[in-house]
């Protein structure tokens, strides 16, 4: 039994059997380099043939990024059935209301897009 992992999903087993795991799982890799860091801050090297922690600049990236897709999910079902319709509604009636100020005072109306990109900024 070996260890095994996979370069570009970087899932690692502990304890399998070889034959199932051909190219590209590489068997048996070195691992002490990421000893102690969380599998989501790992990135292949691919000259060592093995994988390497992100750098600081790389984790943050990837925690924005991360960051991102949870508010996107959160602020999506402005506009499915997902979310009840009186929120829906709700929402609407009030862009609405705003927009009626704004056109009092020469501004621009917003649009459902800006209002989910406010949203999803007041989420982060």
């Amino acid at each position: 039994m070996a260890n095994v992992i996979h370069p570009t999903t970087l899932k690692y087993l502990k304890s399998v059997s070889t034959p199932e795991y051909p190219p590209p799982w590489v068997i048996n890799p070195d691992m002490t380099q990421v000893a102690g860091v969380p599998p989501q801050h790992w990135k292949w090297d691919t000259p060592a043939n093995r994988p390497v922690p992100m750098t600081a600049g790389e984790i943050a990236a990837y925690e924005a990024g991360v960051s991102d897709a949870n508010a996107d999910a959160q602020v999506a079902p402005l506009s499915s059935a997902n979310v009840p319709d009186l929120l829906r509604a709700l929402a609407l009636v009030v862009m609405d209301e705003v927009n009626s100020l704004r056109g009092q005072h020469g501004l621009a109306p917003r649009t459902v897009a800006q209002l989910k990109a406010a949203l999803k900024a007041k989420m982060t």
